[in-house]
């Protein structure tokens, strides 16, 4: 190709030669020219799936200097802040130009919300009131300043955000009916499941997580996915309760042992077990290698607490550690869910994994490390047990091959 030629990039798009395409934009951009939006964002993904972020780096940076109003999609922000970069991603988001008025109202509202999502949440909150001075009636800015409010944890923002949604003309989405109940009554219905959630235990971005079928989905959905007459479920982390009723709606006389460490949820548990009609018995300790007693550390919303927890400030319980080993020999599970805040690390080493048709676990390497989740891994499939799934995040699911 002779420097007079300019590349014909819709043949270098359509053509499925990516490390082309992606030479072709790194020379045009060396050259002063300025490629389609779509080839540089499809260079910068050839240069991370190729292991080099800097690469793609240095072609977001050429690119915004050339077109000051570019801004990449989503996927290659997240890989380039995953692989250590975010300080020159969140430069680059600040100094994005977005054009004045209605012309610039698309690319305002995607620099906010990779704001928002990239750690600069006042200046994510300031285009989208921008926006929304511009085109008070425009749902997309409506509905991002609603979860805006909604990650902020500010109450008043979220109602005001919310009855501005409601007086938009078109569909009310479901999941801020489902957020509003749960937001302003306490309670939700996610599918046949109905909850019942104190406020001061769940906050508004975990209610947005329940009302759009988020919270506890891949535990749920694997434990309800098999589950036979004669199966016995032992729970590991209640938490509200949702995943063991679930599977409790999806097999109807499923026997139910749920063990919760915070006391807090005893209650909630128990009465979300009985709204839904599910008979479960729930007992209140942290589970462990073996009985005796520990310090929980709770976090400000129940999802959190983890006998791991390291940081100071947090308010600490004394438990009672539950030894699994009785647990399992007094229960005899044959299928169970472990959700327990990064004491998996204890608890899969003491559970005899034999007698198990399914295993349901959410890791947590953030708390134990990758090379313990490794080694809980390789414990698990040396017992037999296989991926009858695909993993969803840290969640895995097993099942031991046969009928």
């Amino acid at each position: 190709m002779s420097p007079a030629e300019p590349p014909d990039w819709s043949a270098l798009l359509r053509g499925g030669r990516a490390r082309d395409l992606a030479e072709a934009v790194a020379a045009a951009l060396e050259a002063g020219d300025i490629p389609p939006t779509a080839a540089v964002e499809a260079a910068m993904a050839e240069r991370i799936d190729r292991d080099d972020p800097a690469a793609a780096l240095t072609l977001w940076q050429r690119m915004a200097t050339r077109a000051p109003g570019f801004l990449p999609a989503a996927e290659p922000v997240a890989a380039l802040d995953a692989a250590g970069h975010g300080a020159a991603v969140l430069a680059l988001l600040r100094q994005a130009a977005v054009p004045a008025g209605p012309a610039g109202q698309a690319l305002r509202l995607q620099r906010a919300q990779l704001l928002a999502r990239f750690g600069d949440p006042d200046a994510a909150r300031a285009g989208l009131e921008e926006g929304l001075a511009i085109a008070p009636a425009s749902v997309p800015f409506a509905l991002a300043r609603l979860r805006r409010a909604i990650a902020d944890n500010d109450p008043p923002a979220i109602r005001a955000a919310a009855d501005r949604v409601l007086s938009l003309p078109g569909a009310v989405p479901a999941w801020l009916w489902r957020f509003l109940g749960l937001f302003e009554a306490g309670r939700i219905e996610i599918g046949p499941v109905a909850l019942d959630l104190p406020a001061d235990l769940v906050p508004p971005s975990l209610m947005l997580a329940f009302a759009a079928g988020r919270y506890e989905a891949a535990e749920a959905g694997a434990l309800a996915a098999d589950l036979r007459p004669d199966d016995r479920l032992l729970d590991l982390g209640a938490g509200s309760g949702y995943a063991a009723i679930r599977a409790g709606l999806a097999c109807p006389g499923l026997p139910i042992l749920a063990v919760e460490a915070n006391p807090a949820l005893i209650p909630v548990i128990t009465a979300n077990f009985a709204r839904n009609g599910v008979a479960a018995e729930v007992l209140s300790g942290a589970v462990g290698a073996r009985d005796g007693t520990v310090d929980l550390a709770l976090t400000a919303h129940f999802p959190g607490a983890s006998v791991l927890h390291a940081e100071a400030g947090l308010e600490r319980l004394s438990r009672p550690q539950i030894g699994v080993e009785g647990l399992q020999a007094r229960f005899r599970p044959s299928v169970v869910s472990i959700d327990i805040e990064g004491a998996e690390a204890a608890v899969i080493p003491a559970l005899d994994l034999a007698p198990l048709r399914r295993l349901v676990v959410e890791f947590h390497p953030g708390l134990t490390g990758a090379a313990v989740m490794s080694d809980l891994l390789r414990r698990i499939l040396d017992a037999g047990l296989v991926h009858d799934r695909a993993p969803e995040g840290h969640v895995h699911a097993f099942g031991r091959p046969g009928p």
